[in-house]
């Protein structure tokens, strides 16, 4: 009995000498010659680094390069449109295109590799139209020259150029939402451009990417940071192009998110967050730094972090690093990057997560040198006692107070557990982030209290200098001064941090060039703020013209303002303060100075 390995070898033989012997007719065709002096005869269908297919009358084969001695080829034109129209049969349209742009490409005149390539584009026209892939349908249905789906090529087209001006009139209106400021309607007419137009990077990716700036831009002035930078993401994937101007407000505009993410503990959704920002701008020094920062403090093995402190630095890793390598990385990143380690605002708001843990149901009390901390977390309250106490010293030192006296006791600062309890307990609007209050017995004052939540964005950087600042100036002017809203809150946006009041120059120049800024006369008469629409621009205008007095008068000359305000007409304190007749006459001096 014969084995079964005999067999197949057998069969195999007897199917390698049916090969040859069937195909051997086709002189025209392929021919490889095996080192077992068999030859093969049909088409070339691909070839690699270790193999050679080939097709034959029974079916397609590979042989392993070691196996061939010769390649005998038929005539390659002949070879392209054989394999164009066995593909165009097939409906594999992508490869039938390239075999037949090829032939064409070797004999133009060919009449039947145009009829075909002709037929070919005709045929991938009427799929990308279906797919809706609008402009690169147009482009092979104008291509297609086939006499049989000329009429048929026509009607494509219309039926094309009726889409994309549909597209356009959409687009159209997309920037007309965008100009009018309305942003939550034109992320919903964008969708529903995205869906009936969904070809990316095609002819519309563009104008997509134009309109998702736009959007990006009003959110970004708006400091509405999350939304611009999904939104430049966005424009980003539609026109890879636009990264190049897109990338230092993506960047600005992502981290800062993170950095308001942080601060309510939501440390995963920041590395993700860090590690999509990574990948649309691998290249960014800043980012790998602050990826790898985040990767330090949250990661079980915190050498992670190893590889991108080593991208921002610019200095390659071949291994992985021991804890003392890992920090000297991270020294030559900051470095590379210039960054002051005692000021780097994600490591702060790293440790800013901590303090969203609640340690007690009532109100624990904490005192530093000058105020009292009603609060719920010890580690916060240390922090606002230590913060605290150096800005009132240097506030103070700016502003003293009247008489040289200032209140009695210590400022109560009251650190509720998050915005609920917070605008529960002083009806202010979750979003301000903390107020103040200064209470008199006559014109002496009683008390002085600021409250602020545990979550609150930048509640050392910002919310505590701001609040502190309003208390001190309140004594500097006295208890019976009268000191106006936008000179208030002006003077205490002046102790933000350096990154929000150039924010808040930039906005204020753009409208005021733009002619949308609040005329001082409007401005000085306000008693309250505006809505949360329009409360950046207060504040960026309070500040840009307190600051434009005191450059040209002087702190005293803005206390003796208020002063004034207590017993005289605001017009006549302008002029005799100031200089000025009316509002108007201060504002055109003002703009001149932006």
């Amino acid at each position: 009995m014969i084995s079964i390995r005999r067999q197949m070898r057998i069969v195999l033989a007897a199917l390698v000498m049916l090969v040859a012997v069937t195909t051997a007719q086709r002189a025209d065709g392929d021919k490889l010659i095996l080192k077992n002096k068999r030859e093969v005869v049909g088409t070339i269908v691909e070839e690699t680094d270790s193999k050679v297919s080939i097709v034959t009358p029974l079916g397609r084969w590979s042989f392993p390069r070691y196996r061939i001695e010769k390649i005998i080829r038929q005539n390659a034109i002949e070879t392209q449109l054989e394999l164009g129209k066995s593909y165009l049969k097939q409906k594999a349209l992508n490869r039938a295109v390239e075999h037949l742009e090829a032939a064409r490409r070797a004999d133009g005149d060919h009449p039947e590799i145009r009829t075909t390539l002709a037929q070919a584009y005709a045929a991938k026209a009427q799929k990308l139209f279906k797919a809706r892939w609008y402009g690169s349908a147009r482009a092979y249905a104008i291509q297609s020259n086939d006499t049989e789906s000329a009429d048929a090529m026509k009607s494509l087209i219309a039926k094309i150029d009726g889409k994309l001006a549909e597209a356009e009139k959409k687009i159209e209106a997309i920037h007309k939402l965008v100009a009018a400021h309305k942003l939550d309607e034109t992320r919903l007419k964008f969708y529903d451009l995205f869906n009936a137009f969904p070809a990316r990077r095609e002819s519309l990716g563009s104008e997509i990417a134009s309109v998702l700036i736009g959007i990006g831009d009003r959110y970004f002035t708006d400091e509405r940071f999350a939304f611009a930078a999904d939104s430049y993401q966005e424009a980003v994937s539609f026109d890879p192009k636009v990264l190049g101007k897109l990338e230092g407000k993506l960047v600005f505009g992502r981290i800062t998110h993170i950095n308001d993410i942080l601060g309510s503990g939501q440390t995963e959704e920041a590395v993700r967050l860090m590690a999509d920002l990574l990948q649309v701008v691998p290249q960014s020094g800043i980012v790998n730094y602050y990826y790898g920062v985040l990767l330090e403090a949250t990661r079980e093995d915190p050498r992670d972090a190893a590889e991108y402190y080593a991208a921002a630095a610019g200095i390659p890793v071949q291994r992985k690093v021991d804890a003392k390598q890992l920090v000297q990385l991270k020294r030559a990143a900051q470095k590379q990057l210039k960054i002051d380690p005692g000021k780097e605002k994600v490591a702060a708001k790293l440790e800013e997560a901590k303090w969203e843990k609640v340690e007690s149901k009532d109100l624990l009390a904490y005192e530093s040198i000058y105020l009292k901390i009603h609060h719920r977390n010890r580690r916060l309250a240390a922090e606002v006692g230590r913060v605290g106490d150096r800005n009132l010293a240097q506030i103070a030192a700016l502003w003293p107070p009247l008489n040289g006296k200032g209140g009695p006791g210590k400022i109560h600062v009251y650190i509720y557990r998050d915005a609920v309890e917070y605008s529960k307990v002083t009806g202010q609007p979750g979003w301000s982030g903390g107020v103040n209050k200064v209470s008199f017995i006559g014109a002496a004052i009683a008390q002085r209290e600021i409250h602020t939540f545990q979550t609150a964005n930048a509640v050392l950087d910002s919310i505590l200098p701001h609040e502190l600042t309003h208390v001190v100036f309140t004594e500097a002017v006295g208890g019976r001064a009268r000191v106006p809203r936008w000179l208030s809150e002006g003077v205490a946006v002046l102790e933000e941090p350096p990154f929000k009041t150039r924010y808040y120059e930039n906005l204020v120049r753009t409208r005021v060039k733009a002619g949308g800024h609040i005329p001082l006369s409007k401005l000085f008469a306000m008693t309250d703020y505006p809505n949360e629409e329009a409360i950046r621009l207060f504040y960026g205008e309070s500040h840009s013209v307190v600051k434009f007095l005191i450059a040209r008068y002087g702190r005293p000359a803005l206390v003796r303002y208020c002063q004034q305000l207590g017993g005289k007409e605001a017009k006549t304190a302008l002029q005799d303060v100031f200089g000025y007749r009316e509002p108007a006459d201060l504002e055109a001096v003002w703009k001149q100075t932006l």
